[in-house]
C-alpha cells in the first residue's frame, strides 16, 4: 500500500523518497501526516497542498518520532489507509 501510495503522490508532483518507504513496527489504526514543527508549521502551503488529497489528521511529530525522520513530514499509512488512498 505504502509503495503504490507513493507512486500516486509521485504522479501528483509530490516528492517522494523510495529509500524511507518503511513498515512502521507498531501497526497503527489512523492514517495520519506528521511533520516536524520545527521547520514546518500547521498552516504550511505544503501541507495546505497535501490536504487536497489527505483530509485525516496531522499532527506534529514527538520528539521521539523526530529522532528518526529524515523528512520535514512523512505520511503514516494506518488500517484504514484504503480510506483515503484507492
Amino acid at each position: 500500500m505504502a509503495y503504490t501510495t507513493a507512486l500516486k503522490l509521485r504522479s501528483l508532483g509530490f516528492p517522494i523518497d523510495e529509500t524511507q518507504l518503511k513498515n512502521e513496527t507498531n501497526k497503527v489504526e489512523k492514517t495520519y501526516l506528521r511533520y516536524n514543527s520545527s521547520l514546518i508549521q500547521a498552516d504550511n502551503p505544503l501541507l495546505d497542498a497535501i490536504s487536497v488529497l489527505f483530509y485525516g489528521e496531522k499532527r506534529p511529530a514527538t520528539p521521539e518520532e523526530l529522532l528518526t525522520m529524515t523528512q520535514p513530514y512523512e505520511l503514516v499509512l494506518g488500517a484504514d489507509s484504503q480510506n483515503y488512498f484507492q
